[in-house]
């Protein structure tokens, strides 16, 4: 399992659809456990490093009656995450994100933070396809800061 010394921000790639997402949310879940697992099973994440991660486990902290009614009430509680790296070429990541930015253009608010989202479409994809590995990658897409971020699974 991958330890977290602080939060950071990383992209969960979920599907086509793209969101930042506050390394903070892998110790807080919502919803049931299986519901979480299922949402979360096919999700993908990439880290500061250019690496990505794929959900190996997800293990609640505590499962006695108060941890069982706070998942049935739908309050955040707490889990343990394992996370499995994943070796994925870099052109297929390239166009997960492309996609999963005109998603998210598509559903973005107003006042959307993510500024990188904000930029034109052409302007954004040319900096995704000129990058050399995942680490440039993840520079160029100049996440919000984690307080503007999903903060649980």
């Amino acid at each position: 399992m991958r330890e977290l010394d602080n939060y950071e921000v990383w992209l969960l790639i979920s599907g086509e659809e793209l969101y930042p997402f506050s390394s903070h949310g892998f110790e807080f879940a919502q919803g049931s456990l299986r519901s979480v697992v299922a949402r979360s099973s096919d999700n993908l994440f990439l880290n500061a490093e250019g690496e990505v991660f794929k959900i190996a486990g997800i293990y609640p902290h505590h499962n006695n009656l108060a941890a069982k009614t706070m998942r049935l009430l739908n309050i955040p509680y707490g889990i343990e995450v394992k996370l499995e790296r994943q070796n994925i070429e870099i052109s297929e990541l390239k166009e997960m994100l492309v996609v999963g930015l005109e998603n998210y253009r598509s559903q973005a608010d107003d006042d959307e933070v993510w500024t990188f989202a904000t930029l034109p479409p052409s302007t954004s994809k040319t900096s995704i396809m000129n990058a050399n590995d995942t680490v440039q990658l993840f520079a160029i897409l100049d996440l919000p800061t984690p307080l503007d971020c999903l903060d649980s699974l």
